[in-house]
C-alpha cells in the first residue's frame, strides 16, 4: 500500500485520529488527555509528539489559540 500510495496504513489511521483530537480539542470541552484517549491513543508522551510534528504546536496551545473559533 505504502508503495502505491506513499503512506503506510498506520501512517493514515494515525492522520485520521490526529484530526479527530484536533476537532475535539476545538468543539469540546474535553482536557488534552481525555482527547487523547478519545482518538485512540493509548499513550499521551506519543500522543503529544506526533500532534506536535503534525500541527507545529502543542494540543494545549492548539486547543487554546482556535477555541476563540468554535465560540463565535
Amino acid at each position: 500500500m505504502k508503495q502505491i500510495f506513499g503512506f503506510s496504513p498506520g501512517d493514515l489511521i494515525r492522520t485520521i485520529r490526529l484530526k479527530h483530537a484536533a476537532e475535539l480539542l476545538i468543539k469540546s470541552n474535553l482536557t488534552v488527555s481525555e482527547v487523547c484517549y478519545q482518538s485512540g491513543f493509548n499513550n499521551r508522551s506519543y500522543f503529544y509528539r506526533e500532534f506536535k510534528k503534525t500541527y507545529n504546536t502543542t494540543p494545549k496551545e492548539f486547543q487554546l489559540r482556535n477555541k476563540h473559533i468554535s465560540d463565535t
